[in-house]
Protein backbone atom coordinates (compact mmCIF):
# COMPACT_ATOMS: atom_id res chain seq x y z
CA UNK A 1 0.00 0.00 0.00
CA UNK A 2 3.05 2.26 0.24
CA UNK A 3 3.67 3.74 -3.20
CA UNK A 4 5.18 6.92 -1.77
CA UNK A 5 8.29 8.61 -3.02
CA UNK A 6 10.93 8.96 -0.33
CA UNK A 7 11.23 12.42 1.20
CA UNK A 8 14.52 14.28 1.14
CA UNK A 9 16.02 15.20 4.48
CA UNK A 10 15.50 18.86 3.53
CA UNK A 11 11.81 18.33 2.72
CA UNK A 12 11.25 16.33 5.91
CA UNK A 13 12.87 19.09 7.97
CA UNK A 14 11.27 22.05 6.16
CA UNK A 15 7.70 20.73 6.22
CA UNK A 16 8.01 19.61 9.84
CA UNK A 17 9.11 23.14 10.74
CA UNK A 18 5.99 24.75 9.25
CA UNK A 19 3.52 26.38 11.68
CA UNK A 20 0.52 24.24 12.66
CA UNK A 21 -2.02 25.75 10.22
CA UNK A 22 0.39 25.28 7.31
CA UNK A 23 1.12 21.66 8.32
CA UNK A 24 -2.65 21.11 8.49
CA UNK A 25 -3.08 22.45 4.93
CA UNK A 26 -0.14 20.35 3.73
CA UNK A 27 -1.62 17.27 5.42
CA UNK A 28 -5.03 17.69 3.73
CA UNK A 29 -3.52 18.32 0.30
CA UNK A 30 -1.05 15.43 0.46
CA UNK A 31 -3.48 12.80 1.73
CA UNK A 32 -6.00 13.77 -0.95
CA UNK A 33 -3.26 13.39 -3.55
CA UNK A 34 -1.75 10.12 -2.27
CA UNK A 35 -5.09 8.75 -0.97
CA UNK A 36 -3.28 7.49 2.14
CA UNK A 37 -3.25 8.65 5.76
CA UNK A 38 -0.51 7.42 8.09
CA UNK A 39 -0.69 6.57 11.78
CA UNK A 40 1.51 4.69 14.21
CA UNK A 41 0.48 1.33 15.56
CA UNK A 42 1.75 -1.80 17.25
CA UNK A 43 0.14 -5.19 17.83
CA UNK A 44 -2.16 -3.66 20.47
CA UNK A 45 -3.43 -0.71 18.44
CA UNK A 46 -2.86 2.88 17.43
CA UNK A 47 -0.96 5.51 19.41
CA UNK A 48 -2.93 8.26 21.07
CA UNK A 49 -2.08 11.65 22.53
CA UNK A 50 -3.55 14.22 24.88
CA UNK A 51 -3.49 17.96 24.36
CA UNK A 52 -2.69 20.44 27.14
CA UNK A 53 -6.35 20.37 28.22
CA UNK A 54 -6.46 16.57 28.53
CA UNK A 55 -8.43 15.96 25.33
CA UNK A 56 -7.68 12.65 23.64
CA UNK A 57 -6.55 12.47 20.06
CA UNK A 58 -5.09 10.06 17.55
CA UNK A 59 -2.18 11.42 15.50
CA UNK A 60 -2.03 11.09 11.72
CA UNK A 61 0.54 12.17 9.14
CA UNK A 62 0.59 12.69 5.35
CA UNK A 63 3.59 10.40 4.77
CA UNK A 64 5.05 7.36 6.50
CA UNK A 65 8.39 9.09 7.05
CA UNK A 66 6.83 11.83 9.19
CA UNK A 67 5.10 9.17 11.28
CA UNK A 68 8.27 7.09 11.57
CA UNK A 69 10.22 10.16 12.71
CA UNK A 70 7.86 10.33 15.72
CA UNK A 71 8.19 6.62 16.54
CA UNK A 72 10.62 7.17 19.40
CA UNK A 73 10.61 7.51 23.17
CA UNK A 74 7.18 6.29 24.38
CA UNK A 75 6.25 5.40 20.78
CA UNK A 76 9.48 3.52 20.01
CA UNK A 77 7.71 0.19 19.50
CA UNK A 78 5.25 1.56 16.94
CA UNK A 79 5.45 1.43 13.14
CA UNK A 80 3.77 3.54 10.49
CA UNK A 81 0.63 2.06 9.03
CA UNK A 82 -1.55 3.41 6.23
CA UNK A 83 -5.30 3.93 6.05
CA UNK A 84 -6.92 4.53 2.67
CA UNK A 85 -8.25 8.10 2.60
CA UNK A 86 -11.88 7.24 1.72
CA UNK A 87 -12.00 4.69 4.57
CA UNK A 88 -10.50 7.37 6.83
CA UNK A 89 -13.14 9.94 5.79
CA UNK A 90 -16.16 7.61 5.70
CA UNK A 91 -15.44 5.30 8.64
CA UNK A 92 -12.61 6.48 10.88
CA UNK A 93 -13.57 10.12 11.30
CA UNK A 94 -17.28 9.45 12.07
CA UNK A 95 -16.20 6.79 14.59
CA UNK A 96 -13.72 9.15 16.26
CA UNK A 97 -16.40 11.85 16.42
CA UNK A 98 -18.81 9.40 18.05
CA UNK A 99 -16.13 8.44 20.60
CA UNK A 100 -15.32 12.07 21.36
CA UNK A 101 -11.74 11.69 20.15
CA UNK A 102 -9.98 14.43 18.20
CA UNK A 103 -7.40 14.04 15.45
CA UNK A 104 -3.90 15.29 16.13
CA UNK A 105 -2.95 16.38 12.63
CA UNK A 106 0.70 16.02 11.68
CA UNK A 107 2.50 16.15 15.05
CA UNK A 108 6.18 16.97 14.85
CA UNK A 109 8.94 15.12 16.67
CA UNK A 110 8.52 17.69 19.46
CA UNK A 111 4.85 16.56 19.68
CA UNK A 112 3.40 19.79 18.36
CA UNK A 113 0.26 18.79 16.48
CA UNK A 114 -2.95 20.50 15.42
CA UNK A 115 -5.91 19.08 17.38
CA UNK A 116 -8.95 19.04 15.11
CA UNK A 117 -12.54 17.93 15.49
CA UNK A 118 -13.06 14.89 13.21
CA UNK A 119 -16.04 16.56 11.52
CA UNK A 120 -13.95 19.64 10.67
CA UNK A 121 -11.17 17.44 9.26
CA UNK A 122 -13.67 15.35 7.29
CA UNK A 123 -15.07 18.48 5.63
CA UNK A 124 -11.59 19.77 4.76
CA UNK A 125 -10.54 16.42 3.23
CA UNK A 126 -13.79 15.99 1.29
CA UNK A 127 -13.43 19.50 -0.12
CA UNK A 128 -9.88 18.74 -1.20
CA UNK A 129 -10.83 15.35 -2.68
CA UNK A 130 -13.40 17.08 -4.90
CA UNK A 131 -10.49 18.84 -6.61
CA UNK A 132 -9.13 15.43 -7.66
CA UNK A 133 -12.36 14.06 -9.14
Amino acid sequence: MNNQKPLSREQLSAVSALPGPERFAHFVKKIADSELVWGLRDKDGWVSVCDDDGNNGIPFWPHSEYANACARDEWSGYESSAVEVHEFVDTWLPNLLQQGVSVAVFPTTSMKGVFVNPLQLRTAIKDELKLYE
